[in-house]
């Protein structure tokens, strides 16, 4: 190879460098676009599909500068990520899993961590492996004073509820109040959902007379709710099959009770 070609072969070899270099801030996000993306809807098979391509974006896309995703956006995406899959080795296959205890506490901007995402998305086996790294991630609240328990209710995840009723076995939790004083009682009634509710009274730990912020309990709600339909009816029978009351006698109960 004469001098001209070696230095032909020199030039066009730098150029390329160059180009590669210049492409690699665009196609890191790229990638974390549609990691985020994947991600905050839920679409593992998307999500899997951006890995495969590069199973370091995860963690490039929250230390990198040179992405453009915000700073909100990069935490979300690491929350989100490590929620649906995080793996070594074989994509996708939940025995490969891998999350550390500081991750599965890692939140979100609106206060949600890895286990509050998995439960609100229906992510069964994740959530279990999750909860294998760090059980307390299951008692931590969302900004909103949220428990996963009441993400379940609120998303309509039943088999996911039932899942960590039975993991969780704590009768404060499965009674705590939201920020304006709602228990998964509450929600299921007020969103209609009649095998939730049939479901949480058939629980003897579940409190059926707890009041809140407004001063109402369950029976308050369904009263107040309630229309004039079979599935109103069914709750409504429900509640008091369970000897749930009204407010007013509530109140009367707890005062007498702790007379």
């Amino acid at each position: 190879m004469d001098e001209s070609s070696v230095h032909l072969h020199s030039t066009v070899s730098q150029q390329v460098i160059c180009e590669d270099r210049e492409r690699e801030p665009l196609k890191l996000e790229m990638l974390a676009t549609r990691l985020y993306e994947a991600a905050l809807v839920g679409d593992v098979s998307s999500l899997l599909e951006v890995l495969r391509l590069d199973a370091s974006i995860p963690d490039r896309c929250v230390s990198s500068k040179q992405t453009r995703t915000s700073g909100r956006a990069r935490s979300q995406t690491r929350v989100y990520t490590t929620s649906l899959v995080r793996s070594k080795g074989a994509l996708g296959d939940l025995e490969c899993f891998t999350c550390s205890e500081s991750q599965c506490l890692e939140r979100n901007e609106i206060g949600r961590n890895p286990v509050h995402v998995a439960a609100l998305k229906g992510q069964k086996l994740v959530l279990g492996k999750l909860l294998e790294v760090k059980p307390q991630a299951a008692c931590e609240r969302t900004s909103i004073g949220e428990t996963v328990l009441h993400l379940c209710v609120k998303h309509n995840q039943r088999e996911t509820l039932k899942f960590l009723v039975e993991f969780i076995g704590n009768a404060p939790l499965l009674n705590a109040k939201d920020s304006i004083g709602d228990t998964i009682l509450h929600l299921a009634v007020a969103t209609r959902q009649v095998e939730t509710l049939k479901f949480l009274l058939g629980d003897e730990r579940i409190e059926k007379n707890v009041i809140n912020a407004n001063g109402y309990t369950t029976m308050d709600l369904c009263r107040k709710v309630r229309g004039k339909n079979s599935i109103d009816q069914e709750i409504q029978d429900c509640l008091e099959g369970a000897k749930a009351l009204p407010g007013k006698a509530a109140k009367k109960l707890q005062e007498r009770d702790h007379t």
